[in-house]
């Protein structure tokens, strides 16, 4: 497991609810190109294979709704969960189609055994406490015989080589906790502690532009034709253990007895 930093002013971690929606805030609206990427993507693949058609979806850690809003239109009856308010707000203006909510993963608030699947993409990895509570409030609210698909970030040398470099750019600045990174094999073993029957766990099939050259990127990745090239030679890649950023694992409720 590898553990990631980055700077802070008033707070201990610097995965707070403020940072996310400022982050997501800059992003577009669901369009057609992402449309796209969405439905041919290794996300969808995993969905389709392990998540029944038309089923009540979770999207845990929703931000601003674009794949509650693509699950929808999917068929599936998707609800996003959030725990920035303004982010729920925003998913709500951008995307009347959905529903979303405003509640910590770690104690949702929801009904026990109320989702047929639950998805979330890297967003466990960032509790200082571990994946367990948040994985263990998934294992309450979905059905028995239900299934998640979980991502979080991929611990390996690539990986461990950008942390390096971005925490040495960040000199003498005070740092805070910002996530964990963890092998297909770390992640299988988080999740079937919390009760879960482990079906599937590897490397998610995405060329990550910062993983072809961490250090570089680290140190150039401002330019946009850095990042344009970088995106550039990413299309042209096959996905590796060593090039991607990230981790999943698909696994299964026992079914009640």
């Amino acid at each position: 497991m590898l553990t990631c930093y980055r700077p802070v002013s008033d707070t201990a971690v610097a995965s707070t609810p403020e940072f996310w929606t400022d982050t997501f805030a800059r992003t577009q609206p669901l369009g057609a190109r992402r449309r796209r990427y969405y439905a041919n993507g290794p996300e969808m693949k995993l969905i389709r294979r392990f998540i029944p058609a038309g089923g009540r979806v979770l999207d845990a850690g929703s931000g601003e709704g674009s794949w509650v809003a693509f699950l929808r239109e999917q068929g599936f009856a998707a609800v996003g969960l959030d725990y920035s308010q303004p982010m729920v707000d925003e998913a709500r203006r951008r995307y009347p189609i959905g529903e979303f909510v405003q509640g910590d993963i770690r104690a949702t608030g929801l009904a026990p055994d109320s989702c047929d699947g639950i998805v979330s993409w890297g967003v466990i990895e960032h509790d200082p406490d571990g994946m367990l509570p948040a994985l263990c409030e998934v294992s309450r609210i979905v059905k028995p015989g239900g299934r998640i698909v979980v991502t979080v970030p991929a611990d390996h040398a690539r990986q461990r080589a950008q942390v390096a470099a971005e925490q040495r750019s960040y000199g003498d600045a005070r740092l805070g906790l910002f996530q964990y990174c963890f092998t297909p094999g770390e992640l299988r073993d988080e999740v079937e502690k919390s009760g879960f029957n482990p079906l599937e766990a590897g490397e998610l099939a995405i060329v990550s532009p910062e993983m072809l050259l961490p250090g570089f990127y680290v140190r150039f990745g401002k330019s946009r034709y850095v990042v344009k090239a970088l995106q550039l030679l990413s299309l042209l890649s096959r996905p590796n253990a060593e090039n991607t950023m990230m981790n999943y694992c698909v696994a299964e409720k026992a079914q009640s007895v």
